[in-house]
């Protein structure tokens, strides 16, 4: 499926409000929630704003629509609040708070109405739902085998002196949580590998993720003598801006990072990527993108962002939770 882009500024969903971060006037969040489970467990008028969202939000649609990797079905059914309430995505949590059944009828709905879709826009992917599928998950069938290998299923013991880090990396931790790592690594061993880019002109391999794993051995000498002074990395041909970019995801999934060097690097990544690509790539938001390079002071770089819009605009998707020290 080739993926379709529009700017913000033609997607239907931003004006009915889908990117608020509060409801409509005079109605309270519980409000909005229940009008969410209302709607979903309705499927005769769910099914009717289904029609409408995919018969009348072009752009929207294809801009979401048209990308595979982010949860369609999840955009459908948080599209259809907006179209008819105006209340925004980041009410989805009503979802979770229907039964599995309902869960299961709503996911059905939205899955057809994807279906429906992708067969007027002449797409062959056809998108099925299994009985055993995680809700508001997509499962795609009728596809060749994929060949694809994720870097994961390769990971190679490396000596540690060869090994350097980055010098874009925006990502710090405290002394307790090194400590804490340090601890982690000492009574469960290294169960992550760290993530490398292999250059092969100096022969070493550069940090994109996992510094605070690779500074550990470094740091300390029974870590190192356990290990014999070699780490596991899992190896990772990328450019450098899509090392950097990878960088930001890994630590954003963390939710750490230092604003004033993840600015520089949107600012970096900005002489040759679009806003879209940024946003789509670092899982960030208009918001985001406008205050930090704000900081740097250049806010008008970025090609039709405007700095004084206040509005997220963010690709539906679940929080992560903050699970490593790193």
């Amino acid at each position: 499926m080739n993926r379709i882009y529009h700017t913000w500024d033609k997607w239907e969903c931003y004006p009915a409000g889908f990117y608020e971060d509060k409801p409509p006037d005079n109605m309270t969040k519980e409000e909005a929630i229940q009008i969410y489970i209302n709607l979903l467990t309705n499927i005769p008028l769910f099914e009717s704003v289904l029609e409408k969202v995919i018969n009348e939000w072009k752009y929207s649609c294809e801009h979401y629509l048209t990308n595979e990797r982010m949860n369609r079905i999840a955009w459908l059914g948080q599209a259809s609040l907006a179209y008819k309430y105006h209340i925004p995505s980041c009410f989805r949590v009503g979802f979770h708070k229907l039964t599995q059944e309902q869960q299961r009828k709503a996911d059905e709905s939205a899955l057809k109405y994807l279906n429906i879709w992708l067969e007027r826009n002449k797409n062959q992917i056809k998108i099925e739902i299994g009985e055993k599928m995680p809700f508001f998950k997509e499962v795609e069938t009728n596809r060749e085998k994929s060949n694809y290998k994720s870097p994961v299923y390769n990971i190679q013991s490396i000596p540690i002196e060869k090994i350097e880090a980055n010098n874009y990396n925006p990502n710090h931790v405290a002394k307790r949580e090194m400590d804490l790592l340090y601890q982690s690594i000492k009574i469960d061993g290294y169960t992550m590998p760290i993530v490398c880019f292999y250059d092969r002109s100096i022969d070493r391999y550069i940090i994109v993720d996992g510094y605070h794993r690779y500074s550990i051995m470094m740091l300390y000498k029974d870590i190192y003598d356990r290990e014999n002074g070699r780490i596991p990395v899992s190896v990772i041909e990328k450019d450098i801006n899509e090392r950097m970019a990878s960088t930001i995801r890994h630590n954003r999934a963390r939710g750490k990072h230092e604003v004033e060097l993840q600015a520089s690097l949107v600012g970096f990544m900005k002489q040759g990527w679009k806003e879209g690509r940024i946003m789509e790539e670092l899982g960030m938001t208009l918001d985001e993108i406008q205050r930090l390079l704000g900081i740097k002071g250049i806010a008008s770089e970025i090609e039709g962002i405007p700095f004084s819009i206040e509005k997220q605009i963010i690709e539906v998707g679940e929080d992560i939770p903050n699970t490593d020290f790193e």
